[in-house]
């Protein structure tokens, strides 16, 4: 199975019933490096959420800035679990990069949507929810494939790993990536 679009997501959740909307009470609003960002959170129980909604600034704000420096103009991210969007929407926003992310979880990869449509990044980044692995699932259903797959050729400039225990097969599943 291919990649599901952010729009076909959208189309997907809509005809399933549900409205891709944030209630207005989980958007926290503040100002990084003089770029208005909105987010949506809606889990009082995640700690980087919390770390958000509390301080007024991205989850590892500093480290993300002093990483930014570093890299080239236009940079290509990528960021495998990307949760709510934390680093594909700070790398977009304030190191102008263009961000592949990939979030498996339905929940999360919902409200990682209504981040990007927040700050109105759908151009700069693109979502994708799948389960990356070593190798592509076959057969079985489930949504999986592999950075190589995803990614065929394109340069990329980092890559973020955060997907929850399995980033040894995620790399195995990027060795062309990694060249």
């Amino acid at each position: 199975m291919g990649l599901m679009t952010s729009s076909q997501a959208i189309s997907k959740h809509a005809k399933g019933g549900r409205v891709n909307t944030p209630a207005t009470k989980s958007i926290k609003r503040f100002t990084a490096f003089n770029v208005d960002i909105a987010l949506s959170l809606p889990t009082t129980t995640d700690p980087i959420q919390r770390i958000i909604r509390e301080n007024g600034v991205f989850y590892e704000q500093q480290m993300l800035a002093e990483l930014s420096a570093l890299l080239p103009e236009s940079p290509c991210i990528v960021d495998v679990g990307a949760g709510i969007g934390n680093y594909s929407l700070f790398f977009a926003l304030i190191a102008g990069a263009r961000t592949l992310c990939f979030e498996a979880d339905l929940q999360v990869f919902s409200t990682l949507e209504q981040n990007i449509a927040l700050n109105d990044m759908a151009t700069q980044i693109e979502p994708h929810e799948v389960s990356l692995g070593a190798e592509p699932a076959a057969g079985t259903g489930e949504i999986g494939a592999t950075l190589d797959t995803c990614l065929a050729d394109q340069h990329v400039d980092l890559i973020r790993l955060a997907p929850s225990g399995t980033e040894a097969d995620v790399l195995r599943g990027a060795t062309a990536v990694l060249e």
